[in-house]
C-alpha cells in the first residue's frame, strides 16, 4: 500500500543523502526492511542491494539473493536480472 511505498521512498532518501536528509545507510535499511515486510517490491529490491553490497547492513550473498528473488517474484524485472547475476545466469 501506500505506506510501503513511502517507507520505501523515504529509504531511498536516506541511501542517497536527497534534499536534506544526510545519508544514512542503516536507517535506509530499516525503512527497506519495513516496506519490503509490507509487500513493496522496490523495497525488497533497495534492501537487496544493500545486503549485495554491505552498506549499512552486513554484506550477505545469499540473502541479498532471497530479497531479489522475492522483488522478481512480485515482478520487478531489475531484481530478477541481479538475482540470475548472483546466482551465475541460472
Amino acid at each position: 500500500g501506500e505506506y510501503w511505498r513511502a517507507c520505501n521512498s523515504l529509504g531511498v532518501m536516506f541511501a542517497n543523502g536527497e534534499g536534506l536528509v544526510a545519508r544514512n545507510d542503516a536507517r535506509a535499511g530499516e525503512l527497506f526492511t519495513a516496506a519490503c515486510n509490507g509487500g513493496d517490491r522496490d523495497g525488497c529490491r533497495n534492501l537487496a542491494l544493500l545486503y549485495e553490497e554491505g552498506r549499512g547492513v552486513p554484506r550477505d550473498p545469499a540473502h541479498a539473493l532471497q530479497l531479489y528473488q522475492r522483488a522478481c517474484t512480485s515482478g520487478h524485472q531489475g531484481a530478477c536480472d541481479r538475482a540470475r547475476a548472483l546466482s551465475g545466469g541460472r
